[in-house]
Formats: C-alpha cells, structure tokens, sequence
C-alpha cells in the first residue's frame, strides 16, 4: 500500500527511524506518545492547510559504531515531498541527545527539537501560501506539544494502543 493511504492528515506526523536497540525503547515510547496525541487529538490538516495534508517529521536517531547520519545533529532542510503532499524534515537526534538522559531530559530534548523543525516547516508553508489561519496553527501545535511535556493521562490514550506507550 502506498504511503501516502497509510499517513494519518493531521498537523503534523512522525515517523523515526532508530539505528540502535539500545535507543529503541526511550525513543519509540515519546515516538508513540507524541503520534497518538497528534492522530486522536483531533488536529486534522484540512482544518490547517488549503492543499498540504500536513507536515512530516522523521526521527533518526544516531548511535556511533552502528549509524551517526554523518554526524549530522538536529533538523535537516525542508522538502516538499510532491507524492505524500506534504512537507517533510529530517531530525536527526545524535547520540550524545539521548544515551544516559533520565526520561524528562530526553523528552525536553525531543520537543526542542520538534518545536525547531515545526519552525521550520511553518516558515516554508507561510512562504507557500498554505496556512489557513497561521494563529490557529501555532494554537493547535503548541496544544498538542504542551499534551506531550507534560505527558498525556492514561485516558486520553487508547486502550487498545496503551500497550505501546
């Protein structure tokens, strides 16, 4: 199926790409915590966007001796990707960002990072010509961030995802 069917059309999407077992476990719980609060919070891109069906941020997460991305360090260039209908960004999350950080560091580093590459984004689709009503995108985004630093209650996840997070 293509990629584009499976995407949810919220504000923003996150996708992450993990080198290392060691990483795998901090960084997919805020992974799936960060995309369940953007899908089930009720932030569609159609409400957001003339044409775009959103933004998409994809996590690569370094560790040295198996996958560094070149050393690269925090968000790459922002892509129009013509095919998903969307404009994309790379977050790389070196090494030093997430081994030996207690769970409030790494989550406080995620959404620094995140609320960068949401700059980003934002700037590109303002030039564009995309935003609807540029306060209620900051509104909506800054919602669903302030959900995730202070982690979502039991009860806004799913049951049927909570073992996930």
């Amino acid at each position: 199926m293509l990629e584009q069917y499976l995407l949810p059309k919220s504000i923003v999407t996150h996708q992450s790409v993990i080198a290392t077992l060691d990483a795998e476990k901090p960084i997919r719980i805020l992974s799936n915590k960060l995309a369940l609060i953007f899908i089930h919070g009720a932030y569609p891109s159609s409400e957001y966007f003339k044409t775009l069906d959103g933004f998409l941020i994809r996590w690569f997460v370094a560790c040295h001796g198996v996958e560094d991305f070149k050393g690269a360090d925090g968000p790459g260039r922002v892509v129009f990707n013509k095919s998903l209908n969307r404009l994309t960004i790379s977050h790389v999350i070196s090494e030093a960002r997430w081994r030996n950080r207690t769970s409030d560091e790494l989550r406080a580093s995620i959404s620094a990072g995140d609320r960068k590459c949401f700059e980003l984004l934002f700037a590109r689709a303002r030039k564009m010509g995309e935003i609807k009503d540029e306060g209620e995108l900051i509104r909506g985004y800054n919602e669903a961030m302030q959900r995730f630093d202070g982690e979502p209650d039991p009860e806004f996840i799913p049951s049927w995802c909570r073992s996930m997070v």
